[in-house]
């Protein structure tokens, strides 16, 4: 007679996607996105796609706080606006750099969202670069 079936064990693994993706979901609620857009309806609109990922968002409404906030909240990734009062997006960018001691290791990725484009701006030293609709 054979011993199949008897004596057999089952052990139930969870397959290693779920568990990654467990872990994913966990760092997306830690993680920390910084909007820095000085058209309110434009970063109320960033800021709830930032939130349906599931991650936290900060706003700044110009370059000046965006800095300010940068520095005291250290953020994960940060998207600015090019064109704004006070620091523009390059401006922050340049700053950011020159601070980057207190960002902690390193200035977080940056994502540049303009309607306008220019050579300055393309050299301002974003991470990425998103067309504004």
């Amino acid at each position: 007679m054979s011993g199949a079936g008897k004596g057999a064990k089952h052990a139930h693994h969870e397959p290693a996607a779920e568990t990654a993706a467990d872990q994913e979901e966990s760092s997306a609620e830690e993680a920390l996105v910084l909007i820095v857009e000085d058209e309110r309806p434009i970063a109320d609109a960033i800021r709830l796609v930032v939130e349906d990922a599931g991650y936290t968002a900060l706003l700044a409404y110009n370059g000046s706080k965006g800095l300010e906030l940068a520095l005291s909240a250290h953020p994960d990734l940060i998207t600015t606006d090019y064109m704004m009062p006070g620091l523009n997006g390059g401006e922050l960018i340049a700053a950011l750099r020159a601070n980057a001691a207190n960002m902690g290791a390193s200035v977080p990725p940056i994502i540049m969202i303009s309607a306008v484009t220019s050579p300055q701006m393309h050299r301002s030293g974003y991470d990425r670069f998103l067309d504004k609709p």
